[in-house]
């Protein structure tokens, strides 16, 4: 789980240190100071294309298991990233960077997993997300670098040409394609997590709720043709409906008379039956819970009746699940308007830092190293310390909110000719500076990230953390399509728009996305202080 979270969070951010270079070369007229909004749409692709499919990715673990969403997820983001790769144009960029986002299901269901596989103990699943959410920070953090020391090796290595012949093939191709070998770096991780997926990764939806993978044709085929039927779609007779009572007690009885052909309860379905799980209108299956209580019921108290299908509906109607989600959306959108604005910080001669990619690698892997020292102890120090609910409110205040202190550190950078910093420097004062405040940031960020998972798959059952986790997805993955749109906005106006000096512009970006993430945190404090607490049917201490 860790390697796939890291995998996608490396997908997800490793565009960002080079967006702005690769968009200065697809579209002509751009230049650092003005592709902030065209590398803003550049990275919102990816999460335009998870929006639009994560629901669906959720709906699909839940049905025919998580391990299947691993498989495909995988194999497309390995196709999609090495085309990313060779793009030769700016809407062939955001076309590739699209299908990115919507062939990948990877989050959603491995934060499922990670609680899945702790059964229950506590502790475990607290260390098994901060080791994974630790992961996807870890991502965070070193994507940018990595991403950035490898896109355009002959600008950014002068010497490269002594390596390679200008006459050799590999020359070539990374001369005509820069940003080929970060995505290259996507390919392999892909692979690796594909294998490790297989070997090692259990299937945590229990047996029973397993449909076959091999009715995922008929079933595909047979969704396809609903859409053309003027009519809804049935059950051939009252007697193909599976009665939830009747198969809770003779659901052995059904998977002996054919055990000789191995087949899962969910095979016995009839087609129309099986296209209705993927409908609103599904029947709902039991899951290995053999009781399970509504919100309203005693959780003292035994119940008999069959839990409810996970639709959006159903799972917004949930007061706890509803505040987590809606925390963790608007959370979502100002830390990754962060990670947007910061390159684009950076690489601004005028009103920033004007790095290169191989500078602000160096910055974030400082970064890292004193994240990769300090984030699992801290995490879990304060899980321990405070509990679920405040960490997840401390993380929210002691982490986005910084950045409005980001512009401080054009105070400690060298200044050349005409008050502007000098070129692809940063004096040790600035380097420091930023490494401790954005490690700072990351540190609490994961605090917050890793809290807000494992409550939010505490407050429903088990067989709906799937369809949970796309919803959670699908909104997550607008609001980081949208925060993106929103960083590459505020910074081009900010810089180039001359309404202001570049400085001052810059600094009022970070102090506007540090304002909206201030506001962020007291949303946090208010919904998560509403939150009950009775999750799964017991009552949990946040």
């Amino acid at each position: 789980m860790c390697l796939c979270t890291f995998t996608h969070s490396w997908l997800l951010v490793s565009v960002f240190p080079y967006s702005g270079f690769m968009v200065i070369k697809l579209v002509p007229g751009t230049n650092e100071e003005n592709a902030g909004s065209y590398a803003g749409l550049l990275a919102a692709a990816f999460m335009i294309g998870r929006a639009i499919t994560s629901y669906s990715w959720g709906r699909i673990a839940d049905i025919y298991g998580r391990k299947i969403v691993f498989y495909t997820s995988l194999v497309l983001s390995a196709i999609f990233s090495l085309f990313f790769g060779l793009s030769s144009s700016f809407g062939v960029a955001f076309f590739w960077r699209f299908l990115l986002g919507a062939g990948n299901g990877l989050v959603g269901i491995s934060k499922a997993v990670v609680s899945e596989t702790a059964r229950g103990n506590v502790q475990l699943e607290t260390r098994g997300m901060s080791m994974s959410m630790g992961m996807w920070a870890w991502g965070f953090l070193l994507s940018p670098a990595i991403a950035g020391f490898l896109s355009d090796p002959i600008k950014q290595f002068p010497t490269f040409n002594l390596w390679v012949s200008k006459d050799q093939t590999i020359y070539k191709v990374l001369e005509s394609y820069p940003f080929l070998l970060p995505n290259l770096i996507s390919v392999l991780l892909c692979i690796i997590d594909f294998i490790a997926v297989v070997l090692w990764v259990p299937e945590t939806l229990p047996e029973t709720d397993v449909r076959s993978a091999n009715m995922i044709p008929m079933d595909f085929w047979y969704w396809l043709r609903s859409f053309s039927s003027s009519s809804s779609i049935q059950p051939a007779n009252t007697n193909d409906v599976i009665n939830y009572r009747q198969l809770s007690q003779n659901g052995s009885q059904m998977v002996a008379e054919d055990e000789e052909e191995n087949v899962s309860i969910h095979d016995h379905m009839t087609h129309y039956e099986s296209i209705s799980l993927l409908s609103t209108s599904s029947i709902q299956l039991p899951s290995s819970n053999n009781e399970i209580c509504n919100d309203d019921d005693d959780p003292n108290t035994s119940c008999q009746s069959p839990p409810r299908k996970a639709t959006m509906a159903f799972l917004w109607s949930k007061i706890d699940t509803r505040n987590h989600l809606i925390v963790f959306w608007i959370f979502s959108f100002v830390a990754i308007a962060i990670d947007e604005a910061f390159p684009l910080y950076c690489i601004s001669k005028g009103g920033g830092l004007g790095l290169s990619e191989g500078s602000i690698g160096k910055l974030l892997s400082a970064t890292g190293i004193i994240f990769a020292l300090t984030q699992y102890h801290v995490y879990t120090w304060i899980v321990d310390t405070y509990g679920l609910r405040r960490s997840i409110q401390l993380g929210a205040l002691l982490s986005a909110p910084l950045v409005a202190f980001v512009p401080l550190s054009l105070l400690w950078n060298d200044e050349g000719e005409g008050g502007k910093p000098t070129s692809n420097s940063l004096t040790w004062g600035s380097f420091i500076y930023l490494s401790l405040l954005l490690s700072f940031i990351r540190i609490f960020g994961l605090v917050f990230f890793s809290s807000i998972t494992i409550a939010t798959n505490r407050t429903v059952i088990p067989s709906h953390r799937g369809t949970m986790n796309g919803l959670s997805m699908l909104g997550g993955s607008i609001a980081k399509g949208l925060g993106p749109i929103f960083a590459g906005l505020l910074m081009s106006s900010g810089i180039s728009s001359g309404a202001f000096p570049p400085k001052v512009g810059s600094a009022l970006v970070f102090v506007t996305i540090g304002l909206c993430s201030a506001i962020t945190a007291g949303i946090t404090f208010v919904l998560i202080g509403k939150t009950k607490g009775a999750v799964d049917g017991q009552h949990y201490r946040y």
